[in-house]
């Protein structure tokens, strides 16, 4: 779902972007001074896999945190504490995402065996290597839950790229995100199929 709790209206120094430490100035309707939000971004629908599929929803950028710092009658005045890409005007403004650390799973701790697919990449990419996150078509309705280390291989069994490996960092119903693992020797493609990790 796209946040809705405000906007990004542009940063205090007019310029297109803006990195940590820097002010803007946002919409947040009732917000107090002290209150801290995370910024995202809205990269578009997620075009489906098949002709006949249908999309797993749209790509939303993880952006910044930012915290407000100044309301008067001339609007609210933020300062980015955290960055993770430049923050822009039009952004929107959600709750803070919870930050944890994930560590991998042992494969017998009762993996998801459930089949998905690579939807979509981190800022809409084409392709991905190692430290790279990705997108699944499925999430903890599959079994999925942060931790799990999956293969991920072309869907052409006959393909000569051998299988990479992601763990997953976060999960909703029927979506995932994960991140390409340092044991992966090839990129990683979108519709790229994702299963049972390779022992």
């Amino acid at each position: 779902e796209i946040p809705n709790q405000g906007q990004v209206l542009h940063t205090e120094q007019g310029w297109k972007g803006a990195a940590v430490g820097e002010a803007i100035l946002i919409s947040a309707p009732g917000a107090p001074v002290g209150r801290q939000f995370g910024v995202y971004r809205d990269m578009g629908k997620i075009e489906p896999l098949s002709y006949f599929g249908t999309s797993p929803g749209h790509l939303l950028a993880d952006i910044a945190i930012v915290e407000i710092v100044a309301s008067d009658a001339y609007g609210q005045r933020a300062v980015i504490r955290q960055a993770f890409a430049e923050v822009k005007t039009g952004d929107v403004l959600g709750q803070v995402q919870e930050r944890t650390k994930v560590s991998p799973r042992p494969v017998q701790a009762g993996t998801a065996t459930s089949k998905g697919s690579v939807v979509a990449f981190h800022f809409m990419r084409r392709l991905a290597g190692p430290g790279d996150i990705v997108y699944l078509n499925i999430g903890a309705n599959q079994g999925l839950v942060p931790g799990d280390l999956l293969s991920v291989a072309e869907a052409d069994e006959a393909a000569v790229r051998t299988s990479g490996e992601i763990m997953i960092l976060r999960v909703a119903a029927n979506t995932a995100a994960a991140v390409v693992t340092k044991r992966s020797a090839h990129e990683v493609h979108r519709g790229d199929v994702v299963g049972p990790p390779v022992l």
